[in-house]
């Protein structure tokens, strides 16, 4: 994840009361670009609780990929599907609170 969506991320969720600290020193010597904060998990490391949570928040997105991030020193768990034309990003906590659902929507006539 780039410093752009580190920042996007970090402004989306500051309204929910979530703040991330990050500064150069968070960098992650091993790729070089993604932050200590950030890491890309796979579906089947994110926490039972998080994963259904999110499932039970969008039951017809197919849940394909998960990030880590820490927020105040707490886990909260980005998880990403698609259905059709739009990308989901449901952000959930180890409990399996959901903090947020975001949704995007692919360029194209969706036949591709």
């Amino acid at each position: 994840m780039n410093r752009f969506n580190l920042l996007l991320l970090t402004v989306l969720l500051l309204p929910l009361g979530v703040q991330a600290e990050v500064n150069d020193d968070d960098v992650d010597e091993s790729d070089g670009d993604k932050p200590a904060a950030v890491r890309q998990i796979a579906l089947n490391e994110v926490p039972p609780a998080a994963l259904g949570a999110a499932r039970r928040e969008k039951p017809d997105v197919y849940f394909d990929s998960a990030e880590r991030i820490i927020w105040k020193d707490d886990p909260v768990y980005q998880i990403n599907g698609a259905k059709g034309r739009d990308i989901w990003r449901v952000y959930v906590t180890v409990q399996g609170n959901v903090l947020r659902v975001e949704r995007d929507t692919r360029e194209g006539r969706g036949d591709d």
